[in-house]
């Protein structure tokens, strides 16, 4: 079996995390209420993985530094603009007496795993 240490080292080098990362970089509002907040639980699943990952010890400082400049990315860019996207969609319904915009009808149904 595989050590943990080794699998996220693995993972972290593989073209899959890097397109993970970069995933929400094609967000652009405007969008829905409820897919603005569903990338900002996703982005911080992300962020927690990252710093996670940042704290593993088998990985070199070179490594650490790649991983410290995606999670600043992701802090400092992506993760600004779907939370300016969530209060503009909240702004604009308040505004508008529209709570259509935030009462979206074809809500994705999340059920825990048995």
């Amino acid at each position: 079996m595989q050590k943990v240490d080794d699998y996220l080292k693995e993972f972290m080098l593989s073209p899959g995390f890097k397109a993970l990362v970069e995933s929400d970089l094609d967000f652009n509002p405007p969008v829905t209420l409820t897919y603005a907040i569903e990338r900002l639980a996703i982005l911080h699943v992300k962020l927690w993985n990252l710093e996670d990952m940042v704290r593993n010890k088998t990985f070199s400082d070179e490594q650490v530094g790649v991983l410290k400049r995606q999670i600043d990315h992701l802090n400092g860019v992506v993760r600004p603009r779907v939370v300016a996207a969530i209060g503009e969609i909240l702004a604009k319904a308040v505004r508008e007496g529209n709570d259509g915009l935030v009462r979206e009808p074809n809500l994705k149904d999340y059920k825990a795993r048995s």
